[in-house]
């Protein structure tokens, strides 16, 4: 009786080689010599990166045939390995040359159809990702993970209605790093189909998860940047005399600098509101920002007289006594 072929080296191999002692015993010997060439894709791939890694999860064996040596298996099985060295050396033109020539010989293999297009788009060539993708989808459905950044790379082409199901799917994975790379497609994507909301949720999940990762929360505060915008844009449409816009406006007015016009525009929210809270303090923190630019006097003044003013409106008024106190 022949010996079994050693574990495969990759950790995820016996995830797949646990299914053959599943096998009918009578079908042992009826498997093409290709099935030999898939536990070459476990057996020589090495962590390059997270996509490598994913690659492989899809893949399945359907068999693995007791008669080993072939012409055939040999010659795939070697040029899968140079591939996959040049893969693991980070040498992506060459990994790609090699990818190409194995698709070239052996189109009828998903697995080097979906390696091909991991190639490709982790060279950033997400036109060429997304027909290799495709082909090894075509052939092997199963393939979750090439159908994820299958989605990454149409996202990153900017086809967003074609990339959503997939982003979706992928952000409810359980692996981090994928829900991770999924989340901030799906930002951008909800975000170029003008799905704002949707978009907003995304970055409350992602806060949610990833709370201290730079890239998270610098697309995040766009996010956010972004739909406070399209508020207070909206709102200004709708409501352009209320003292809300007026509000707004002159906060914006302020955190710019621009002293003169945020005094314009709180001055009319007192007009609308004569008694409305906290704008008197306001007006008195904007004239004390000017004064601490021109040293006027005038200004100075003016900025006390208001601390006191929302002072007599709401005695309470922890700001007003504390700059009232700052002053003196």
């Amino acid at each position: 009786m022949q010996s079994p072929p050693d574990a495969p080296a990759h950790s995820l191999a016996s995830l797949f080689l646990a299914r053959i002692r599943e096998r009918d015993p009578s079908t042992a010997n009826k498997c093409d010599p290709t099935g030999w060439a898939l536990l070459f894709l476990l057996r020589y791939t090495r962590t390059v990166s997270w996509l490598t890694r994913l690659s492989l999860i899809g893949l399945g064996l359907s068999c693995l045939p007791l008669q080993l040596a072939t012409a055939q298996v040999s010659a795939l099985g070697q040029q899968y390995e140079a591939a996959q060295r040049a893969l693991t050396d980070g040498n992506y033109p060459e990994a790609q040359r090699a990818f190409e020539q194995l698709v070239q010989a052996h189109p009828e293999i998903a697995e080097i159809h979906a390696n091909l297009g991991l190639i490709y788009f982790e060279e950033r060539k997400f036109g060429e990702a997304v027909p290799e993708l495709r082909r090894a989808l075509k052939l092997k459905p199963a393939l979750a993970n090439s159908a994820t950044i299958l989605a990454l790379s149409l996202s990153e082409l900017g086809r967003f209605s074609e990339a959503l199901p997939g982003l979706e799917k992928g952000f409810r994975s359980t692996d981090s790093e994928t829900k991770r790379m999924c989340g901030l497609q799906l930002e951008r994507a909800y975000t170029g189909l003008l799905q704002n909301r949707r978009a907003v949720e995304i970055a409350l999940e992602m806060n949610r998860l990833y709370p201290d990762d730079p890239e998270v929360l610098y697309h995040n505060g766009k996010i956010f940047g972004n739909f406070a915008f399209l508020s207070m844009q909206k709102l200004s449409q709708i409501a352009p005399d209320s003292v809300w816009t007026h509000e707004a406006s002159a906060e914006a007015y302020e955190s710019q600098g621009s002293y003169s016009s945020a005094l314009g525009e709180y001055r009319t929210v007192l007009g609308i509101e004569a008694k409305r809270p906290g704008i008197h303090y306001r007006l008195g923190r904007t004239l004390l920002a000017r004064f601490r630019e021109t040293l006027s006097a005038e200004d100075l003044s003016a900025a006390v007289k208001e601390f006191e003013l929302e002072l007599t409106l709401d005695p309470l008024n922890a700001n007003s006594a504390y700059e009232l106190a700052e002053i003196r």
